[in-house]
Parts: C-alpha cells; structure tokens; sequence
C-alpha cells in the first residue's frame, strides 16, 4: 500500500493504482453533491461499489421478510431497517437488504455494533454476498448474517462469530423450512 499525500492507493493485480476512501471521504463527496446520499452504491474496502439493480423477486422477499419481522419484533428494543446504510468501519459501509438495530440511534449512520442481524437477498449477487460481504460482516461483529438466494431457493446462515470470522459451519436451509435468526427465536420465516 503506498501513501501519496495522506491518501491510500492500492495496487491492483492489473498493476493500476486505485485511490481507497474512506467514509470521511465519502460523507464530503455526498455534501458536495459528488455522490447522491441514496445512490445505489457501496463502499467496500476503501472502493466505491454499484449496486445490482433490484427485480421483482427480489423485492418480493424483502417485502414479506420485512412484514414478518416487524410484526414480531419489539419495536420498544429493536428497529428493522430496509435501504439504510451500515458503517462496518473507516473504510466500508454496506446496505443490507434488511436488517435489525437496537432502537432509538441518533446516528446518522448505523454503527456495526448496533446491528443483530443482517440480511442480502440475492438474485444476482450471489458471490459477492457470500465471498465479499461475509467476512466484512464477520469482522465488523454483526453476530447473523443471512444470505437468501433466490435463484436456488435456499438461505446462507452464518452464525457463530470468532476471531477467524464465522465460527459455526454455514448452514443452507431451503425456502421450504421455516427459520429463524438466533436473536429472535420466535420470529419464524418461510420463504417458499
């Protein structure tokens, strides 16, 4: 990693510099009107991601994940967040598809530690979810995080935090058995 002028830049396998932000970096370029504070964007390690567009059924897990997770959450405790940013650490801040915070944060971001449970669904982004976004979320200390595959019809739990990342075996479970995330036993989600 080479330091030009305060600033990182990272090399590549290609052999061309990159220049890493951070979310300082990125909260100056949102106030200037570089970057639209709801973009479809994410910052990931230091590099400025596009998001996949989402489809219909996409969308339609979302939506019937959010309705049964509100309904039987404790809203007093706890707040279920769609399209809201997640800050991992000075380099990455990620945008769930869903997931649940400890309520009443005044932040204008939602810290990692705050967050109990976040959820990708994925009809296009499968690796990145599974081999990208995992360790991340691993590392920032979100104690479940959930893959829902929509093309193969199955769920990637990770559980089980250690300092090598996931300490339990991901487990899949297809949409046909109900689930529920460790945090919320009584929550109970089918997916078919």
């Amino acid at each position: 990693m080479l330091r030009r002028m305060n600033k990182q830049i990272g090399m590549r396998t290609d052999g061309l510099e990159r220049h890493r932000f951070s979310t300082v970096d990125i909260d100056r370029m949102v106030a200037a009107g570089i970057l639209e504070a709801e973009g479809r964007w994410e910052l990931i390690d230091g590099e400025i991601v596009p998001m996949a567009a989402q489809h219909t059924p996409h969308a339609r897990v979302v939506s019937h994940l959010f309705r049964t997770v509100f309904a039987a959450i404790e809203t007093a405790r706890y707040e279920v967040f769609l399209g809201a940013m997640v800050e991992l650490s000075p380099s990455t801040r990620l945008d769930p598809d869903l997931y649940v915070a400890k309520a009443g944060l005044t932040s204008k971001i939602v810290p990692a530690s705050a967050v109990l449970w976040a959820v990708e669904v994925s009809d296009s982004t499968r690796r990145k979810d599974l081999k990208i976004k995992a360790p991340l979320y691993a590392d920032a200390g979100i104690p479940e995080y959930w893959v829902i595959d929509v093309e193969e019809r199955v769920t990637h739990i990770h559980r089980g935090l250690s300092a090598d990342g996931w300490r339990e075996p991901i487990r899949v479970a297809p949409f046909t058995e109900a689930i529920a995330p460790a945090a919320f036993p009584a929550i109970s989600v089918r997916l078919d």
